[in-house]
């Protein structure tokens, strides 16, 4: 069944494919709009039904949930045919409710809400997803895509609804707690301390209460570039320092000049005679292009090239929004307290949910009553005599986690690898965790290195790929070591990654400038289409993603105080985003753009070299993966004791050349999310 539905998926990708590099002939002829997008109506749609296909039926619970979320992403151009696209929730809300009403479902046991069984909670579904999607807007505006939001949205409702494990709950606690918390309370600040950057400096209020620039100097010298959290004000306008202006200079003897300059008020005038290149409505017939060479002349309205501030000036005072208005009258040395406060509030608010509220709701829900923090330092560190000594001899014991019975009990280890006891048995289970991270530690401390050494001189595609390559090193091996403590460690820099980035976006201080300068030379055209960088939200998110879902559907054990942290098997899918993203993915770029010639026949301009290379690349980590499973004595979830590894290799090239193919057809989405979710669902359907 699982595999019917994934080829059904291909399928409609590929006629998804074929639909968008028609010519705008045929898209005209179709009764759907032209803007409309096949990727929101087949991976929010399908991906989750077959998710919960995939855990079937160790979480059956998931299915129907599921179901009424999928029929809750579909367009509107989908649902109904009168073209109200803005009026089509009721109709929807209808639709997501027939799954309820087609049979006589038993969902006992199937939501874990405050251990009330309900099916209003299943039709009220609808209503959440909606909201919540339009919450995520308003966080993201234009950096995530339709079908992304509505991943987005579908994975946070599983989240809040389903979380069951120690570490789901935890994830559960910090984006929906935490981020609620920051929602309620941060939002106005922040969106106050982005506005206040966006002023420039020169329209403060000088000590002496008239507008002038703060310094003279700055409206000529050499143009600079912009971090990702700078917005370039007026003075980098006047300057030539914003991306719309020209290299060429011009006389304030130009005729066009003379004849604007006497429609505009003095204090403009002065600044457009200061020397250095001015705005595009003086160029020359030929411009300078992005590379310095002349590029063919571009005809345009001189008004259209102006900044607000000399458009407006005209009219009358320039148009600022009420928030931007009310600083105007502030000093600069005002402005700067300003900001450093709402910084200040920020930080506090974050420091307050952590310790308030999320560490109770962590305590309560996912540690049995166990303070986190002393728990976490024995579960770290655990294994140290002198650490043990020391919370003995001075009483600590009542929040400081120890255990003298630590994952160690007999009946745990008859089935357990060599590899497994060792590190119980010999290593310690706090002292392996404690080698993992410094593992980790090394090779990210390395893999900066290198990129930092090739900034001078490789592209920005080949330092990006050095970034998947240490996900490879530092996930490959150590994923089957200790799934438990892999999974908080990713959800716990998800967790930072997020944070870090809101303070970025939000250009507080004194974090965000470094931040953007460290981030600036990594970037893609996709991470400047909103506010938010995605692509290392999305690299750790593909890595992470297949081993979470991998984890939904195993036994857990452990004792006291470690119940749940330790799982009883292990499978080749925990690892299917370390291999899609750090592999596939580096060897499709690497390859295609090096030596690909020969195109898919629809748009998106992957070419069939690069996804030959993503298939050889997965199929590779997939063998070895399966290799290192069996080497190591690990109990496997599937039972594939009698496959020859000539058959494994037959069934890691089958799920390598799906991903491959749902890589090259993918549209209207990240790859580095959908695709690794796709080969999960592979991977578990062929049973390798």
């Amino acid at each position: 069944m699982l595999v019917a539905a994934l080829s059904f998926v291909f399928v409609a990708q590929y006629f998804s494919g074929l639909i968008l590099s028609a010519h705008s002939t045929t898209l005209r002829t179709s009764r759907l709009p032209t803007s409309f997008d096949p990727a929101v109506a087949i991976y929010p749609t399908f991906l989750p039904i077959l998710v919960s296909l995939a855990l079937w039926p160790s979480r059956s619970e998931l299915l129907l949930p599921n179901i009424v979320l999928s029929l809750s992403s579909l367009p509107n151009a989908l649902v109904s045919s009168l073209g109200q696209d803005d009026h089509n929730h009721y109709l929807q809300w209808m639709l997501t409710v027939i799954p309820l009403w087609a049979g006589n479902y038993n969902v006992a046991g199937s939501l874990r809400c405050t251990n009330i069984i309900d099916v209003e909670i299943l039709a009220l579904l609808y209503p959440l997803h909606i909201t919540l999607l339009q919450l995520l807007q308003c966080l993201t505006t234009t950096s995530l895509l339709s079908s992304e939001l509505h991943l987005l949205s579908t994975s946070l409702i599983n989240i809040l609804l389903f979380s069951t494990s120690p570490q789901s709950i935890i994830l559960q606690c910090i984006i929906w707690v935490g981020g609620i918390g920051l929602f309620i309370f941060c939002t106005n600040v922040l969106r106050w301390n982005v506005a206040l950057e966006r002023i420039p400096a020169w329209r403060f209020r000088n000590s002496g209460g008239s507008v002038q620039p703060t310094n003279k100097q700055q409206f000529s010298g050499p143009r600079k570039s912009f971090p990702l959290d700078a917005n370039p004000s007026e003075d980098d306008v006047y300057n030539g320092n914003s991306p719309n202006l020209s290299h060429t200079t011009h006389s304030k003897d130009t005729p066009i000049f003379t004849k604007l300059s006497s429609a505009l008020p003095a204090e403009i005038t002065r600044r457009l005679s200061l020397p250095g290149p001015t705005i595009d409505c003086f160029k020359s017939n030929r411009i300078l292009n992005s590379n310095g060479a002349f590029a063919r002349p571009v005809l345009r309205s001189c008004t259209s090239s102006l900044p607000s501030e000399i458009k407006n000036s005209t009219r009358g005072r320039r148009r600022y929004s009420l928030t931007a208005q009310a600083y105007l009258s502030m000093t600069p040395q005002q402005v700067e307290s300003r900001k450093w406060l709402y910084a200040a509030y920020t930080f506090t608010i974050v420091v307050v949910l952590v310790l308030a509220v999320i560490r109770p709701a962590i305590a309560a829900r996912a540690l049995h009553g166990y303070e986190p923090f002393g728990w976490a330092v024995g579960y770290l560190f655990g294994d140290i005599g002198q650490l043990r000594s020391f919370v003995y001899h001075n009483g600590l014991e009542d929040w400081i986690v120890l255990s003298d019975d630590i994952f160690d009990r007999k009946s745990q280890l008859d089935n357990a690898g060599w590899v497994d006891e060792y590190r119980r048995r010999t290593i310690g289970a706090a002292n392996t965790r404690l080698l993992l991270f410094a593992y980790w530690f090394t090779v990210v401390s390395i893999g900066i290195a290198i990129v930092l050494r090739l900034s001078a001189f490789a592209e920005v595609d080949t330092r990006r790929k050095v970034f998947h390559g240490m996900m490879v090193i530092m996930l490959l091996p150590t994923t089957f070591i200790d799934p438990a403590f892999l999974s908080l460690a990713s959800i716990l820099v998800l967790a930072v990654f997020l944070l870090l980035d809101l303070f970025r976006a939000a250009q507080l201080r004194p974090i965000s400038k470094p931040l953007a300068r460290f981030l600036t030379p990594y970037v893609d055209g996709r991470d400047l289409q909103g506010p938010v960088i995605v692509s290392h939200v999305f690299l750790l998110i593909g890595c992470a993603i297949p081993f979470w879902l991998s984890l939904a559907g195993v036994k857990r054990e452990g004792t006291d105080p470690w119940l749940g942290w330790e799982v009883t098997t292990r499978d080749v899918s925990m690892i299917a985003g370390v291999v899609c993203v750090g592999m596939g993915d580096a060897a499709a770029s690497l390859v295609g753009r090096r030596i690909g010639r020969h195109k898919w026949p629809w748009a998106g301009g992957k070419s069939l070299e690069g996804s030959a290379a993503f298939a050889v690349a997965v199929t590779l980590g997939l063998i070895l993966g399966k290799a290192w499973l069996r080497a190591g004595g690990w109990t496997s979830t599937i039972d594939d004791s009698n496959d020859s590894w000539l058959t494994i290799l037959a069934k890691a090239g089958m799920a390598a050349c799906g991903a491959s193919f749902t890589e090259a057809v993918l549209t209207g989405c990240n790859d580095n999310v959908v695709v690794p979710v796709i080969l999960w669902l592979l991977v578990r359907a062929l049973r390798l």
